[in-house]
């Protein structure tokens, strides 16, 4: 799959997504730097989490990233399955691959393709609550 890569940055001192123009890491892949329009300086890891862009889109066509809460209507004609899902968007690392959590496996392209109803409802860091009693 040919994507661009790259992320997005949730600052957890501030509870909110920054702008940022660069961004490093280590060679074992943890944060070392960012820098923002005061210029690039060290940062505590530990103060921002890194979340990358997956690849895919959702029925809007709005980028879907690592900690996105996407909501999906399922309408087979079974009453035990239909309804409304919502899932966290995950990387996994048995998997090597993205995945929906809870309880569902990986995301291949071509499936996601198919389901147009999947849509970006918010995220894990702003929208915890809607994952509240999803099934």
């Amino acid at each position: 799959m040919n994507r661009p890569i790259k992320f997005r940055v949730y600052s957890k001192r501030l509870k909110v997504y920054i702008d940022y123009y660069t961004i490093g890491f280590s060679k074992s892949g943890e944060l070392q730097y960012l820098s923002d329009k005061h210029g690039a300086g060290p940062v505590f890891a530990g103060d921002y989490i890194v979340e990358q862009y997956t690849g895919l889109k959702d029925r809007d066509g709005k980028e879907i990233y690592e900690g996105d809460i996407i909501e999906e209507d399922i309408e087979v004609g079974d009453d035990d399955i239909d309804g409304e899902y919502r899932y966290q968007v995950v990387w996994d690392e048995e998997t090597l691959c993205w995945s929906l959590s809870p309880n569902y496996s990986a995301i291949h392209k071509d499936q996601w393709e198919t389901n147009l109803s999947r849509e970006v409802i918010g995220n894990i860091h702003e929208n915890k609550e809607l994952l509240d009693g999803s099934n």
